[in-house]
Protein backbone atom coordinates (compact mmCIF):
# COMPACT_ATOMS: atom_id res chain seq x y z
CA UNK A 1 0.00 0.00 0.00
CA UNK A 2 2.88 2.77 0.89
CA UNK A 3 4.62 1.80 -2.47
CA UNK A 4 1.56 2.29 -4.21
CA UNK A 5 0.74 5.82 -2.36
CA UNK A 6 4.82 7.19 -3.16
CA UNK A 7 4.56 5.64 -6.49
CA UNK A 8 1.18 7.65 -6.87
CA UNK A 9 3.06 10.66 -5.70
CA UNK A 10 5.89 10.58 -7.93
CA UNK A 11 3.73 10.14 -10.65
CA UNK A 12 1.96 13.07 -9.60
CA UNK A 13 5.39 15.06 -9.41
CA UNK A 14 6.61 14.71 -12.74
CA UNK A 15 2.95 15.67 -13.57
CA UNK A 16 3.74 19.03 -12.08
CA UNK A 17 6.90 19.19 -13.61
CA UNK A 18 5.49 18.48 -17.03
CA UNK A 19 2.60 20.62 -17.07
CA UNK A 20 5.40 23.67 -15.46
CA UNK A 21 7.66 23.10 -18.20
CA UNK A 22 4.57 23.09 -20.42
CA UNK A 23 3.80 26.77 -19.55
CA UNK A 24 7.45 27.84 -19.58
CA UNK A 25 7.99 26.71 -22.99
CA UNK A 26 4.86 28.11 -24.34
CA UNK A 27 4.88 31.53 -22.62
CA UNK A 28 5.80 34.82 -24.09
CA UNK A 29 9.47 35.05 -24.29
CA UNK A 30 10.83 37.28 -20.94
CA UNK A 31 12.30 40.39 -22.02
CA UNK A 32 14.10 43.60 -20.63
CA UNK A 33 15.44 46.65 -22.75
CA UNK A 34 16.24 49.98 -22.34
CA UNK A 35 15.60 53.35 -24.83
CA UNK A 36 19.49 54.10 -24.83
CA UNK A 37 22.73 52.23 -25.28
CA UNK A 38 24.31 54.12 -22.12
CA UNK A 39 23.53 57.48 -20.26
CA UNK A 40 25.83 60.38 -19.74
CA UNK A 41 24.69 62.38 -16.73
CA UNK A 42 26.55 65.64 -14.80
CA UNK A 43 27.84 64.99 -10.97
CA UNK A 44 25.38 65.98 -8.26
CA UNK A 45 22.54 67.21 -10.76
CA UNK A 46 19.39 65.33 -8.78
CA UNK A 47 16.39 68.00 -9.55
CA UNK A 48 17.54 68.01 -13.69
CA UNK A 49 18.25 71.31 -13.16
CA UNK A 50 18.23 72.09 -17.46
CA UNK A 51 14.92 70.01 -17.83
CA UNK A 52 17.17 67.72 -20.25
CA UNK A 53 16.52 63.81 -21.22
CA UNK A 54 20.21 62.78 -20.06
CA UNK A 55 19.29 60.96 -16.68
CA UNK A 56 15.74 59.56 -17.62
CA UNK A 57 15.96 56.11 -18.90
CA UNK A 58 13.14 54.37 -20.32
CA UNK A 59 13.25 50.54 -18.90
CA UNK A 60 11.02 48.32 -21.35
CA UNK A 61 9.80 44.84 -20.23
CA UNK A 62 7.53 42.55 -21.78
CA UNK A 63 5.48 39.39 -20.05
CA UNK A 64 2.20 38.10 -21.44
CA UNK A 65 0.68 38.12 -17.52
CA UNK A 66 2.12 41.62 -16.74
CA UNK A 67 2.83 40.11 -13.03
CA UNK A 68 6.59 41.02 -13.30
CA UNK A 69 9.38 41.82 -10.13
CA UNK A 70 12.41 44.33 -11.00
CA UNK A 71 15.60 44.27 -8.98
CA UNK A 72 18.61 46.68 -9.03
CA UNK A 73 21.41 44.04 -8.88
CA UNK A 74 24.41 46.41 -8.72
CA UNK A 75 25.45 47.79 -5.67
CA UNK A 76 27.30 51.17 -6.29
CA UNK A 77 25.86 54.13 -3.38
CA UNK A 78 27.37 56.92 -5.89
CA UNK A 79 24.94 56.13 -8.09
CA UNK A 80 20.60 56.73 -7.72
CA UNK A 81 17.47 55.37 -9.58
CA UNK A 82 14.60 57.59 -8.70
CA UNK A 83 10.88 55.65 -9.83
CA UNK A 84 8.28 58.31 -9.29
CA UNK A 85 10.12 59.98 -6.82
CA UNK A 86 11.37 57.25 -4.52
CA UNK A 87 14.71 55.28 -4.87
CA UNK A 88 15.32 51.98 -6.50
CA UNK A 89 17.86 50.58 -3.63
CA UNK A 90 20.07 47.71 -4.64
CA UNK A 91 18.25 44.32 -3.75
CA UNK A 92 14.75 45.31 -3.12
CA UNK A 93 12.58 44.28 -5.57
CA UNK A 94 10.50 46.32 -7.24
CA UNK A 95 6.87 45.10 -8.67
CA UNK A 96 5.97 46.00 -11.67
CA UNK A 97 3.32 45.37 -14.38
CA UNK A 98 4.66 47.54 -17.54
CA UNK A 99 7.92 49.27 -18.56
CA UNK A 100 8.26 52.10 -16.36
CA UNK A 101 10.67 55.65 -16.70
CA UNK A 102 13.21 55.81 -13.66
CA UNK A 103 15.58 59.35 -13.65
CA UNK A 104 19.39 58.60 -12.71
CA UNK A 105 21.92 60.52 -10.73
CA UNK A 106 24.94 60.58 -9.18
CA UNK A 107 27.42 61.84 -6.29
CA UNK A 108 30.45 61.76 -8.04
CA UNK A 109 32.11 61.45 -11.44
CA UNK A 110 32.98 57.96 -12.94
CA UNK A 111 31.78 55.04 -15.03
CA UNK A 112 29.35 53.22 -13.66
CA UNK A 113 27.15 50.17 -14.48
CA UNK A 114 23.72 49.64 -13.76
CA UNK A 115 22.48 45.90 -13.87
CA UNK A 116 18.83 44.97 -13.36
CA UNK A 117 17.21 41.54 -13.14
CA UNK A 118 13.63 40.88 -14.28
CA UNK A 119 12.07 37.89 -13.05
CA UNK A 120 8.16 36.86 -13.61
CA UNK A 121 5.76 34.95 -11.75
CA UNK A 122 7.06 31.48 -13.40
CA UNK A 123 10.72 32.06 -11.87
CA UNK A 124 12.33 33.09 -15.25
CA UNK A 125 14.84 35.62 -15.03
CA UNK A 126 16.76 37.94 -17.10
CA UNK A 127 19.32 39.94 -16.61
CA UNK A 128 20.39 43.78 -18.50
CA UNK A 129 23.44 45.64 -17.41
CA UNK A 130 23.70 49.90 -18.51
CA UNK A 131 26.91 51.83 -18.69
CA UNK A 132 26.56 55.27 -16.82
CA UNK A 133 29.45 57.91 -17.50
CA UNK A 134 29.17 60.64 -14.89
CA UNK A 135 31.14 63.92 -16.41
CA UNK A 136 32.46 66.13 -13.74
CA UNK A 137 30.66 69.69 -13.13
CA UNK A 138 32.74 72.02 -15.27
CA UNK A 139 33.17 76.05 -14.32
CA UNK A 140 31.05 78.58 -15.78
CA UNK A 141 32.62 81.03 -17.78
CA UNK A 142 31.88 85.11 -16.35
CA UNK A 143 31.44 88.15 -18.80
CA UNK A 144 30.27 91.44 -18.57
CA UNK A 145 29.86 95.03 -20.43
CA UNK A 146 28.82 98.08 -19.10
CA UNK A 147 26.58 100.90 -20.19
CA UNK A 148 26.53 104.44 -18.55
CA UNK A 149 23.41 105.95 -17.70
CA UNK A 150 21.90 109.67 -17.53
CA UNK A 151 22.88 110.97 -14.00
CA UNK A 152 20.30 112.31 -11.99
CA UNK A 153 22.26 114.34 -9.69
CA UNK A 154 26.04 116.06 -9.76
CA UNK A 155 29.19 114.31 -9.13
CA UNK A 156 27.62 110.53 -10.39
CA UNK A 157 28.08 108.63 -12.69
CA UNK A 158 25.09 105.95 -13.03
CA UNK A 159 26.19 102.90 -15.22
CA UNK A 160 24.62 99.46 -15.45
CA UNK A 161 26.92 96.41 -15.19
CA UNK A 162 24.87 93.50 -17.41
CA UNK A 163 26.44 90.02 -16.84
CA UNK A 164 23.80 88.20 -18.89
CA UNK A 165 26.61 87.05 -21.38
CA UNK A 166 28.13 84.80 -18.25
CA UNK A 167 27.75 81.05 -19.59
CA UNK A 168 27.75 77.87 -17.83
CA UNK A 169 28.06 74.54 -20.07
CA UNK A 170 26.35 71.75 -18.07
CA UNK A 171 23.84 73.75 -15.59
CA UNK A 172 23.38 77.61 -14.45
CA UNK A 173 23.91 80.25 -12.42
CA UNK A 174 22.93 81.15 -9.42
CA UNK A 175 24.55 84.15 -8.16
CA UNK A 176 26.90 86.83 -9.93
CA UNK A 177 29.89 88.35 -7.95
CA UNK A 178 30.83 92.38 -8.86
CA UNK A 179 33.93 93.86 -7.17
CA UNK A 180 33.74 97.19 -7.91
CA UNK A 181 37.07 99.31 -7.00
CA UNK A 182 37.69 96.22 -4.37
CA UNK A 183 33.72 95.90 -2.83
CA UNK A 184 31.71 93.14 -3.19
CA UNK A 185 28.03 92.99 -4.65
CA UNK A 186 26.34 90.10 -4.67
CA UNK A 187 23.52 89.25 -6.93
CA UNK A 188 20.90 86.60 -8.06
CA UNK A 189 20.33 88.50 -10.89
CA UNK A 190 22.78 89.29 -13.64
CA UNK A 191 21.80 93.42 -13.92
CA UNK A 192 23.75 95.60 -11.37
CA UNK A 193 23.48 99.45 -11.31
CA UNK A 194 26.23 101.14 -9.34
CA UNK A 195 26.65 105.33 -8.74
CA UNK A 196 30.28 105.84 -9.53
CA UNK A 197 31.40 109.16 -7.43
CA UNK A 198 34.31 110.28 -8.53
CA UNK A 199 35.84 110.37 -12.36
CA UNK A 200 38.98 108.54 -13.40
CA UNK A 201 39.37 104.70 -13.79
CA UNK A 202 36.94 102.55 -12.12
CA UNK A 203 38.04 98.72 -11.85
CA UNK A 204 35.19 96.18 -11.87
CA UNK A 205 35.58 92.59 -11.71
CA UNK A 206 32.99 89.44 -12.19
CA UNK A 207 33.04 85.99 -10.92
CA UNK A 208 29.54 83.76 -10.97
CA UNK A 209 28.98 80.53 -9.01
CA UNK A 210 27.16 78.00 -10.41
CA UNK A 211 23.77 76.17 -9.01
CA UNK A 212 26.31 72.99 -7.40
CA UNK A 213 28.48 76.08 -5.67
CA UNK A 214 31.37 75.92 -8.11
CA UNK A 215 33.35 79.47 -8.15
CA UNK A 216 34.55 80.44 -11.27
CA UNK A 217 37.67 82.85 -12.32
CA UNK A 218 37.56 86.21 -11.91
CA UNK A 219 37.28 88.94 -15.22
CA UNK A 220 38.18 92.36 -14.93
CA UNK A 221 37.66 95.18 -16.72
CA UNK A 222 38.23 99.35 -16.82
CA UNK A 223 35.81 101.86 -16.79
CA UNK A 224 36.67 105.15 -17.51
CA UNK A 225 34.95 108.17 -16.79
CA UNK A 226 36.33 111.35 -18.34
Amino acid sequence: MKKMICLVMVVMALACSDKYRSVADSAVPLLISFNRDSVRIREKDDTNILFTSNGKLTIYLKDADHQLTLVREDTNTAIHVRYRGTDILPGKPLPVADSIEVFISADQPNLFALAFTLTDRLGRMITRTLPVRVIANQTATPNFFYQREEPSSLQSWPYQLNASPSSDPDGLISKYHFLINGQLVESGDPVVRWIFRAKGEQMVGLYVTDDLGLVSATVYQKILIP
